[in-house]
């Protein structure tokens, strides 16, 4: 709905954008110091509850993400869990040395 003139003040957009504009500080520093602050704040209980305190990102190949989070789905778990299954799986089974690597590297 476009703003008119005879608008009161409380409901114009552009009054509110101009109000808090000056009070939220968007810098790098501002916000990286927001999401640590925010970052403490977890409440780590919840977490330890499933056993899951830690985090563990990484990167993957295009794709990959999307047939992982439908393995998931048809086994009923949720990704962390599949991610976990998985991987606990993958350390169970004797490892195989890639061609070429010594031993120790």
């Amino acid at each position: 709905m476009p703003e008119t003139r005879d608008e009161p003040e409380i409901f114009s957009f552009e009054a509110a954008r101009k109000k808090w504009s000056r009070k939220l500080d968007l810098s790098k520093d501002t916000r990286e110091k927001r999401a640590k602050r925010l970052a403490k704040t977890i409440d780590h209980r919840a977490l330890r509850t499933t056993g899951r305190s830690m985090q563990f990102n990484f990167r993957c190949r295009e794709g990959l993400k999307e047939k992982v989070q439908e393995a998931a789905n048809k086994t009923g778990l949720s990704l962390a869990e599949w991610m976990e299954v998985t991987l606990m799986a993958a350390l169970e089974k004797p490892t195989r040395r890639r061609k070429g690597k010594k031993e120790g590297a």
